[in-house]
């Protein structure tokens, strides 16, 4: 396997999940993998990873913070980023490294989702995500030159800190691409209870004008996400999301809120 790549995965409170994904890592034979720990965690996260891999860090602040952290660590041209509870599958890695070493103004590659275990919100939310147009950090392969070149993640963004970035490659003049192809596990939310938890607290959820016009759009979107997906769920599964994203405001306190994104020409 081409060694110009390394993995980055942040994670808070993760034994439970830490320790497989990085076996399905190294099975896959992908190396080095940098393990950014959130300073705030409880558990014995940071332990079992260093049964995987001797570079680990343990930092406070942000997701963005973390993401930047891990991938600098690296010093390598791509990164791929990980969560703790995906699960990586034969193939996925050299797919999307194929992809993006194919089209030199590629900033990021992203993959399908498989949903893992059983869950009706989690089968949903992985469908939602399984869209050429949507690709978040987690799974996807990134050109450290195009990271670099926009100033890498926001340090301060702990919620859509993925998104905001994506918006700023893209207004820079770097291109995206989706390889349905090639596709991840991924433990999604086992109970409403964690569904909602993860809906108070990603993907920029709060009170603000963007929350806002967003669930006022919502029917129309999804609508729209039905007749193109060809996913009737679409319906009503994308209303209801950003439902949740919106009446979550402030719920999660001790994570940063979203903020109008402001698109860098220079």
């Amino acid at each position: 396997m081409n060694r110009d790549f390394g993995v980055v995965i942040i994670a808070r409170d993760e034994e439970n999940n830490i320790g497989d994904c990085l076996a399905s890592i190294c099975s896959v034979g992908a190396a080095p993998v940098s393990v950014v720990v959130d300073s705030r965690t409880n558990d014995n996260t940071a332990e079992i990873a260093r049964k995987y891999t001797p570079l680990i860090e343990v930092v406070s602040g942000n997701r963005g913070k973390l993401r930047n952290v891990g991938y600098k660590k690296l010093n390598l041209p791509y990164v791929v980023f990980v969560d703790a509870d995906m699960r990586i599958t034969p193939g996925y890695f050299e797919a999307l490294h194929r992809a993006i070493t194919e089209n030199k103004r590629l900033a990021f590659v992203g993959g399908a989702q498989k949903p893992l275990g059983c869950c009706l919100f989690g089968a949903m939310d992985c469908e939602y995500w399984n869209y050429r147009r949507a690709i978040g950090a987690g799974g996807t392969i990134f050109r450290v030159e195009a990271l670099d070149d926009v100033g890498g993640f926001r340090d301060d963004l702990n919620v859509g800190e993925d998104g905001e970035l994506a918006q700023r490659l893209l207004g820079n003049g770097w291109q995206k691409k989706w390889v349905g192809t090639a596709a991840f596990g991924h433990y999604y939310a086992s109970s409403t209870k964690t569904w909602y938890n993860k809906m108070t607290h990603g993907a920029a959820a709060g009170f603000q004008l963007r929350g806002i016009l967003r669930l006022l759009l919502s029917p129309i979107i999804g609508m729209h996400a039905a007749w193109d997906r060809r996913q009737p769920h679409m319906v009503w599964y994308v209303p209801l999301r950003s439902l949740a994203l919106l009446v979550g405001a402030g719920i999660r306190r001790e994570y940063t809120p979203f903020t109008e994104i402001k698109r860098s020409n220079s």
